[in-house]
């Protein structure tokens, strides 16, 4: 639900989810590049658990990553600047800050998102949850990472890798959850990148990490340039698309089909060979 994660919002293309996105402040989105480099209507939904109901925002600035290069998958990293900006004191979101420390391995985080939870493989059609979705996953090492892609010079410190075990594959992040927030301790760690195309192949999920001091540096530069005391259209929180979702209807199974089931089977995030 929504109010457990409140930082989180929906990227949407052409109306469709495409990736997810965290809430820097009221007019900051943070996301991964490769989710807008795509032409297309794109904007940003708010405040619900729903994959498509919120309040809608209006993409006004797109801020790439410099380092950013679609090939390599390095520096995966822009920042959305929205309007309207996003009314804390009637939305269940709220704004999440940057964590600023060690990273240290074999330690829990949580990752959110809207991402594929199931594939019919005789049609090759794949399931989306209507409601949002939240798992548990365990940081590894950048060693251990390396060992399960011995070919990707991507791994390196800017990178935050998780990953469950054999025994727990099938947590992962999936079609739907890239630019997706990874959480620890209650701050944002990390966003959603890539993983390996293969879904059996019990490989990590790579996160770009935003404890490193180059990204916190970027982050922060262009925080202080573009944003300003919002100007909220309304004057209270009787518009309808602030109405928080009932939340049985997310946890019933007759609306919401296998409620408990862990992403699985779906191809993943960024396709790579």
């Amino acid at each position: 639900m929504i109010q457990q994660v409140p930082y989180i919002v929906n990227l949407q293309k052409n109306k469709n989810n495409i990736c997810g996105g965290s809430i820097l402040s009221e007019t900051v989105i943070i996301t991964a590049a490769h989710c807008i480099e795509d032409q297309g209507k794109h904007r940003i939904l708010s405040g619900s658990s729903y994959v498509s109901k919120g309040t809608q925002h209006k993409i006004t600035k797109i801020i790439m990553h410099p380092g950013y290069h679609p090939k390599s998958f390095v520096d995966d990293l822009a920042l959305l600047i929205i309007y309207r900006p996003i009314d804390f004191r009637c939305s269940p979101n709220k704004k999440i800050s940057l964590y600023d420390g060690h990273v240290t391995p074999n330690i829990p985080a949580i990752t959110s998102g809207w991402g594929c939870n199931g594939i019919k493989w005789f049609r090759d059609l794949h399931r989306y949850p209507k409601c949002l979705r939240s798992i548990t996953v365990r940081i590894i090492s950048l060693a251990e990472c390396r060992t399960r892609y011995p070919h990707d010079l991507d791994i390196t410190d800017k990178t935050i890798c998780t990953f469950n075990g054999a025994l727990e594959a099938k947590k992962h992040c999936s079609d739907g959850d890239s630019g997706g927030p990874l959480v620890l301790n209650d701050k944002l760690i990390g966003v959603m990148a890539w993983n390996r195309e293969d879904a059996h192949a019990n490989a990590p999920d790579v996160f770009m990490n935003l404890a490193h001091p180059a990204y916190r540096n970027w982050i922060i530069s262009h925080m202080s340039q573009n944003s300003s005391n919002p100007i909220y259209p309304f004057s209270s929180c009787s518009h309808t698309t602030h109405r928080l979702p009932n939340p049985y209807y997310c946890l019933n199974p007759h609306h919401h089909p296998n409620p408990h089931q862990q992403p699985i089977l779906c191809n993943h995030v960024i396709r790579r060979k």
